[in-house]
């Protein structure tokens, strides 16, 4: 045979047709300088299943990496970034927790300029039912305690006061946000009809 053009056996008057010996890769030509670049052998019905299973192969492979990134996305959602300022405004209304997040940070960053004693700031979570009675007896404690009732049951987190300039952060157990609705809001005195918001937990 030349160039995989059948060759004939005289002596027995039929055809014989040698296997190649090249590796096709599909549109791309041959590894190993069988058939010319641009030459597709899949068109070949001797290549056929060959095509087929690196295709497969590739598939499976970007299987394999959406299956690994999945973790890495679902992790980055364990966290959120609030931002308060001297309008008495959180920058969010509403907090989407993951119940596949073992803990949540939350970090707050108070973007005005007015200090603590003035327009202190602070992320409290509550049962949304609770939220009213916490930031009354919270105003009860004082500035001492950042208007925080000590050993408040109620209360599943909250975060220290901070002023202008200032950033802070809080973690907590996703556990214990067992059942809802909660809320976030700020316990300084007479924030918390402006600056609050929703929990909502996600699959």
């Amino acid at each position: 045979m030349l160039n995989g053009v059948p060759s004939l056996d005289r002596s027995q008057g039929t055809a014989r047709r040698s296997i190649p010996t090249s590796v096709p890769t599909c549109g791309f030509g041959s590894m190993q300088g069988g058939r010319p670049p641009g030459r597709d052998p899949c068109r070949s019905a001797l290549h056929f299943h060959i095509c087929q299973e690196i295709h497969m192969i590739r598939h499976l492979l970007a299987a394999a990496v959406l299956l690994v990134a999945a973790p890495l996305a679902a992790a980055a959602t364990c966290s959120v970034e609030i931002e308060s300022n001297d309008a008495m405004k959180y920058n969010l209304a509403n907090i989407d927790i993951s119940k596949s997040c073992k803990d949540f940070t939350i970090n707050l960053k108070h973007v005005g300029k007015l200090p603590k004693a003035a327009m202190g700031h602070n992320v409290v979570i509550a049962a949304t039912a609770d939220m009213a009675a916490v930031a009354s007896d919270g105003i009860k404690a004082g500035a001492a305690a950042e208007y925080i009732k000590a050993d408040d049951a109620r209360v599943i987190a909250h975060s220290k006061m901070i002023g202008g300039g200032e950033s802070t952060s809080m973690t907590f157990p996703v556990a214990k946000l067992a059942a809802g609705p909660y809320s976030f809001f700020c316990s300084f005195p007479g924030h918390s009809a402006l600056m609050k918001g929703t929990i909502t937990l996600t699959p």
